[in-house]
């Protein structure tokens, strides 16, 4: 399901984000122009998908403990984690610090990619908690 955003996100904006989208915001403001379409493009879809992933898969799961959803942001975590090391050493292979720097460094208006999985994750788990203490009125 993520895979299948990534690809749509990114052909939806090489073909619906006309020049006169970044025209509009002028030159001296095409950071705030890339800011609002990755959010719109990318971060949007990303947290919507993420937050239902775990809000579903915890219901599917009937589970809706702290456990499980420390699970799920552990799994998070280490697969972040994975892909900046990864990332890392196919920069620099000779020198992993150079390569987390590189990983690491992304410009202000990158930084909705990087907040949206973990707004998904976290929108997923109050949806969960919320929609069970409605389901449990008396262990409210």
């Amino acid at each position: 399901m993520y895979a299948a955003v990534v690809v749509l996100g990114g052909a939806l904006a090489a073909v619906a984000i006309p020049k006169g989208f970044f025209d509009a915001f002028g030159k001296a403001h095409v950071a705030l122009a890339l800011a609002v379409m990755f959010t719109v493009s990318w971060a949007a879809p990303i947290a919507v998908v993420v937050g239902a992933c775990v809000f579903f898969g915890l219901r599917l799961l009937g589970t809706g403990t702290p456990l499980s959803a420390a699970s799920l942001g552990t799994g998070m975590a280490a697969n972040f984690a994975f892909g900046v090391f990864a990332s890392a050493t196919s920069v620099d292979e000779s020198n992993l610090w150079h390569g987390l720097a590189v990983v690491l460094t992304v410009p202000w208006f990158a930084i909705p990619n990087l907040v949206a999985p973990w707004l998904g994750f976290a929108v997923g788990i109050w949806l969960c908690r919320r929609a069970g203490r409605s389901a449990h009125p008396a262990a409210a």
